[in-house]
């Protein structure tokens, strides 16, 4: 989520400057598919991320947004079938980036969350 714009005259072989760097567009939400139903964050949220590095080659000062979204533990199930999540950006909110997770993903996520899982139906009320 770059944007890098180099100094005229780099291209001629010289050095013409450092690079301005800035980021292309800030986070505005995610969506966590479970098939076709939208699994509910238990948290969502976003976080400012701040950049200012000025030094021989590298000029940037900006600001941005990043997700953090808090799921439960079995939010990524093998049951699920497809899983995707959709990223929206601040400059295209209507227009979401699709990331479909392959399905050896899914299965680690599952297998990486079961002890977890164990863990919360054994400290249930009842158990």
């Amino acid at each position: 989520m770059w944007r890098r714009g180099l100094v005229a005259g780099l291209s001629q072989g010289g050095y013409g400057g450092a690079a301005t760097i800035r980021y292309k567009t800030d986070f505005y939400k995610m969506r966590l598919m479970c098939g076709d139903k939208e699994v509910t964050p238990i948290q969502p949220g976003k976080v400012a991320l701040m950049l200012n590095v000025h030094n021989y080659f590298v000029n940037a000062t900006d600001a941005t947004y990043e997700g953090f979204y808090v799921y439960p533990p079995d939010a990524i199930s093998t049951s699920c079938g497809r899983v995707t999540l959709e990223m929206y950006s601040e400059k295209k909110p209507e227009k979401p980036t699709v990331e479909v997770l392959e399905e050896k993903s899914v299965t680690k996520i599952w297998n990486d969350f079961e002890p977890y899982r164990e863990m919360l139906s054994k400290s249930a009320p009842g158990k």
